[in-house]
């Protein structure tokens, strides 16, 4: 049977389903996740999701794989890795520093030449974090209007850089969108 990660938020206050997702690999067969990690940003949260998954139908094919969500459920980023010898990889653990970096832990098929069966390796590999880069106060004074300026660059991927002015101390919230109109980011809340 073929399996897809699935990841699902809940309410803390009544249970209820927030948003699920699932992931079904590059070969659309066996997804397997095995770790979740919660980022320390408090500001932009992510979910961490690390695992199994197979490339193809073939022997062999399976890939460590790690799905990043916002808070809000939308796919930030997903990170697919195949070993150098092209054999079954996995994933069994995901941790989160201070700086928002993630480490998995895991196993790499390795070729030993002296047998038709691979043999494996234990793996740890480091990400650097998947979140918004920064927000930087430029200036201390305090503007006269209220003004949004031009980000740069634009298009941008996979950072820019968005300056706002706002002339009272107030409830700011500031939204990145994609281009089909879907909320990808809420940078400041």
């Amino acid at each position: 049977t073929l399996q897809d990660y699935v990841t699902i938020k809940l309410n803390n206050s009544n249970g209820t389903v927030v948003w699920n997702k699932s992931y079904d690999g590059t070969g659309h067969n066996t997804d397997i996740p095995y770790a979740l990690a919660i980022s320390k940003n408090t500001a932009n949260k992510h979910v961490l999701v690390a695992g199994v998954s197979r490339n193809g139908s073939t022997q062999q094919s399976e890939d460590i794989v790690v799905t990043a969500y916002s808070s809000a459920g939308i796919n930030i980023k997903t990170e697919r890795y195949n070993g150098s010898a092209n054999l079954d990889d996995g994933a069994f653990g995901i941790a989160v520093d201070g700086n928002d970096n993630y480490y998995i832990a895991g196993y790499m098929g390795v070729n030993t030449g002296s047998s038709l069966l691979p043999s494996y390796d234990m793996i740890t590999m480091k990400y650097f974090k998947v979140d918004v880069t920064g927000i930087t106060q430029t200036n201390s004074s305090i503007p006269g209007k209220f003004s949004l300026n031009q980000n740069y660059p634009n298009p941008f991927n996979p950072s820019t850089t968005i300056s706002f002015d706002i002339a009272e101390l107030s409830q700011v919230s500031l939204a990145i969108y994609d281009i089909s109109g879907r909320l990808a980011e809420t940078v400041v809340n």
